[in-house]
């Protein structure tokens, strides 16, 4: 049966999958396993930092500077949740990259499921990010100057070392 399937449906599938499962987590277990002091999300935000790195790894991407840990990220996003993430380069260098999002595909999701981008992707998506990047290197930092999630026109991500 699966077999029968065109690959480009399958990826297709798979990544409209993937765009769902961390607003389906925050409806469904954010409550349940939520703890005072963050310690299970931090757990989860970890572990999808490891995963970023492994797949980095697995792939061969660089990870030396800050120009490469966002191009690396850039990848795996794409990779993971498809290409209609629309990311536009600011200013990127080795120490410091400032990139803009300007079409995100899983707050795109978030209005479709008619969920509250501020309650249910902004923390999520801030923290994950974080995690990831200090995964790819660990000399380096993230944080967002603005966000679409607070009715910003963009997410502006600061990738720099420390």
């Amino acid at each position: 049966m699966v077999e029968n399937i065109p690959l480009s449906q399958k990826w297709e599938t798979s990544i409209k999958v993937a765009r769902a499962v961390p607003l389906i987590y925050d409806i469904f277990f954010k409550k349940e396993f939520y703890t005072t002091d963050g310690g299970n999300e931090q757990l989860m935000y970890f572990e999808a930092g490891k995963a970023f790195k492994d797949l980095a790894l697995a792939l061969d991407l660089p990870l030396g500077n800050a120009r490469e840990i966002h191009e690396t990220f850039s990848t795996i996003l794409s990779i993971l949740t498809g290409l209609e993430f629309t990311i536009e380069d600011i200013k990127v260098t080795e120490g410091k990259s400032v990139s803009r999002v300007t079409v995100c595909p899983i707050l795109n999701k978030a209005n479709e499921m008619n969920l509250d981008p501020e309650k249910n992707v902004q923390i999520t998506c801030q923290s994950c990010t974080k995690s990831i990047i200090e995964h790819l290197n660990h000399k380096c930092t993230h944080y967002y100057n603005k966000t679409m999630c607070e009715g910003d026109p963009y997410c502006e991500s600061i990738i720099e070392y420390r």
